[in-house]
């Protein structure tokens, strides 16, 4: 393949990648880089059309090796970045952002997107700093402020979290990203139909269907134990607790006990000769007083 050749692959990739192609994007870099493998914009281009691909470990591996060949290259460190993230490198990919900011000269957009990878994948207190610092350089910016909500959310910062996501909204009513961190917030508050409301704004939107499935999955678990618990306590109200302790039956047992006997050990102090009528009715006596007294506990507990 000569230099010709090759232009006219880079620009048809470009163009692809334009056109949201990537595969016709990849099979013509793949061209380019077996003639020219230490082209840089070659590699950059594969990379690029890996990740849109999701194959995050490929796109790693050519973003390395771009990276290797312009340690400097801001375009490479950024699609590093994206690659160690979408590989789950995420020790790599937090270099290869810092790096990238650092190279921009703490390029607002920049310092953004690290914002928003430290949020999502690193510590909550860096990930607040990081946040913090992108809407000071972002102060009218919308995903500046709905990063910083999610950091103050993860440190349970709550009115904070709540003041930066109206800030957020307040810039921008139709963010889907600031309605969905604020469906979250709201969720997390047990404001359940206040969240709900906003996941039927949310409906159909890609970036959201994941926050959209968990708010209404928890919500409707909740409502599934709400009924639960309602229930137990109609059941219980209508008479599943016994209406006598078991140490309120233990004695009735033995007061039908002295019922029985009594009567006996009297009989037998005066001398005088039970009458089988009289026992008869002694015993049946007793044993309707502990019916009575003792059913609850025997055939309701």
């Amino acid at each position: 393949m000569d230099w010709s050749d090759a232009e006219n692959y880079i620009l048809q990739a470009i163009a692809a990648l334009e056109e949201n192609q990537p595969i016709r994007a990849l099979s013509l870099t793949e061209q380019v880089v077996t003639g020219y493998p230490d082209l840089l914009i070659g590699r950059l281009l594969r990379a690029d059309a890996l990740l849109r691909l999701n194959r995050g470990k490929e796109a790693l591996e050519e973003a390395e090796y771009a990276a290797k060949l312009a340690p400097r290259d801001l375009h490479a460190q950024m699609l590093l970045a994206q690659a160690g993230e979408a590989a789950g490198r995420l020790g790599r990919a937090q270099q290869a952002w810092e790096a990238a900011v650092d190279l921009s000269h703490e390029n607002p957009q920049i310092v953004r997107e690290y914002a928003r990878f430290m949020t999502v994948h690193r510590g909550p207190k860096p990930a607040l700093e990081a946040a913090r610092h992108a809407v000071e350089l972002l102060p009218r910016d919308a995903a500046a402020w709905t990063i910083l909500g999610q950091a103050q959310l993860r440190m349970k910062l709550w009115a904070e979290a709540e003041q930066s996501l109206q800030q957020a909204l307040q810039i921008d009513p139709n963010d889907v990203q600031a309605q969905a961190a604020m469906a979250v917030f709201l969720h997390l508050r047990g404001r359940e139909d206040s969240a709900l409301a906003l996941t039927r704004l949310l409906e159909g939107r890609k970036e959201a269907e994941q926050v959209v499935e968990t708010i209404r999955r928890d919500a409707k678990k909740r409502q599934l134990n709400r009924i639960l618990v309602e229930r137990g306590i109609e059941r219980l109200d209508a008479g599943d607790k016994p209406l006598v302790s078991r140490d309120a039956v233990i004695l009735l047992l033995l007061i039908f006990l002295a019922c029985l006997i009594a009567p006996w050990l009297l009989l037998a102090l005066w001398g005088i000769e039970p009458d089988q009528s009289l026992l008869f009715l002694t015993v049946l006596l007793a044993a309707i007083f502990a019916l009575i007294f003792s059913r609850q506990w025997f055939f309701r507990r």
